[in-house]
């Protein structure tokens, strides 16, 4: 169906999901790039509706092998443009169903699994970029899942879901409280290692044993009290400069890439 005003229905409805509360009161959100959109639908991710420029010469539908019900609408230039959120838009826009994200979730996905598994908890993050370029990093080392807990940002922000790149689907992802996921981890014997300056060890001076959770929180505030006290070890990573921080996603990445380095070296020396 080809739509040619900006007053079409569907089309409002497509601009209204820029908001949160629009997003958080339907339980929908928008993805948008031709790579995205295919990475979301190979995770099982329910489409909604499927927005193309009338300019595409490579359409998704025959891409798409859902059997789930959705629709499709063809947009001229200026109504995608005005839809999308890039600067050089792709051509390809869709409505999604947003996946699960209740903590819930986590000993049914796991199971027996938990033993030997690591986690990313990230506390309180603001900056969309920041959470977007942790979970492309989570998907790089291996995490097997991610926990956000007490987020100031919504996590289905285009801004998150541009800035992971296409991984924001590859692994679950749990948004939940700080005393649900201490209990959860406290529950399943999951090894929580906070970062804070005020550590006495350096993040490559520790064991890392599976399982474990990367506990880390923004460059500004750091980790609440309340996290810090409940936690198995606290490591820092060494400031040589005039600066006291770095940016929450490279801090974690270093440690991340540390973790899973010396579980691999581990690994190798027991074969």
């Amino acid at each position: 169906m080809l739509i040619t005003s900006p007053h079409n229905p569907r089309f409002r409805h497509l601009l209204s999901l820029s908001k949160k509360k629009n997003r958080t009161q339907e339980k929908l959100f928008v993805i948008e790039g031709q790579r995205e959109i295919t990475r979301a639908l190979a995770c099982g991710l329910r489409l909604h509706s499927l927005f193309e420029s009338i300019e595409n010469t490579e359409s998704l539908i025959d891409a798409i092998s859902t059997t789930d019900n959705f629709y499709n609408y063809q947009l001229p230039p200026d109504l995608f443009i005005k839809a999308s959120y890039r600067a050089n838009p792709t051509g390809h826009l869709a409505i999604f169903f947003k996946p699960n994200t209740n903590l819930k979730q986590f000993d049914q996905n796991f199971g027996l699994k938990i033993k030997d598994i690591i986690v990313l908890v990230i506390e309180s993050p603001e900056k969309p970029g920041n959470v977007g370029a942790l979970l492309r990093t989570a998907d790089a080392v291996g995490v097997d899942c991610t926990i956000i807990t007490n987020p100031k940002l919504d996590l289905f922000n285009p801004n998150v879901i541009r800035a992971a790149a296409g991984t924001f689907f590859s692994h679950p992802i749990y948004l939940a409280n700080n005393e649900t996921t201490i209990k959860l981890l406290k529950q399943n014997k999951i090894k929580i290692i906070c970062t804070t300056p005020n550590a006495k060890q350096y993040y490559h001076e520790i064991k890392y044993t599976k399982p474990f959770a990367i506990v880390a929180g923004a460059e500004d505030q750091g980790l609440s009290n309340q996290m810090l006290n409940t936690a198995d070890q606290t490591i820092k990573i060494p400031m040589r400069g005039i600066a006291d921080s770095l940016n929450l996603s490279v801090a974690t990445a270093v440690v991340l890439y540390e973790a899973t380095k010396k579980i691999a070296d581990n690994n190798k020396s027991t074969i």
